[in-house]
């Protein structure tokens, strides 16, 4: 078994786009929080199954992809929110997924959005190939779903939904 870690930070804002601030930001992570579907190509559906405000117990279904773990599967989630901060999303068999927004040195607008994963892997061995092409595997997940996160919280605003 090991444990696969990776992380990714984008910036937010970029020239050429209209900033979002760390309020619309929120928003959008906190509409994650609750229809992760949206944001997750893998997810087919995400059912809240208490909601606490800062607290939310979710089950998330996955696609059937071919992923030998997470395919077809339901799995039950713990989302702990730390206002316009942190995000914690906390898995059954100990995967622990954080989405960290952070403000540069250049003001408001210099905001960073950061997802760093911790993956329990108990079918993949330390110090092999596997763990190699998983890692490598995830690293390129990490970066689609930090920028897919930015993306669709651009597109709720467009359209009115947070």
């Amino acid at each position: 078994m090991v444990c696969i870690a990776v992380s990714y930070t984008a910036p937010v804002n970029v020239a050429g786009v209209k900033a979002l601030t760390i309020e619309q930001l929120w928003a959008g992570l906190q509409y994650k929080v609750r229809h992760a579907e949206v944001f997750v190509p893998t997810i087919k559906s995400c059912k809240v199954l208490e909601d606490r405000g800062n607290e939310v117990e979710r089950a998330v279904t996955f696609k059937d992809f071919g992923n030998v773990l997470t395919s077809g599967n339901t799995m039950t989630e713990t989302v702990k929110s730390y206002p316009h901060s942190q995000v914690d999303f906390v898995q059954g068999d100990g995967t622990v997924v954080h989405n960290v927004v952070s403000q540069g040195a250049q003001g408001s607008d210099d905001l960073y959005l950061t997802y760093a994963f911790l993956w329990q892997r108990p079918d993949i061995q330390a110090g092999t190939p596997e763990e190699r092409d998983a890692r490598d595997t995830f690293q390129r997940q990490a970066k689609m779903a930090v920028e897919k996160s930015i993306e669709v919280t651009r597109e709720l605003l467009a359209t009115g939904k947070i």
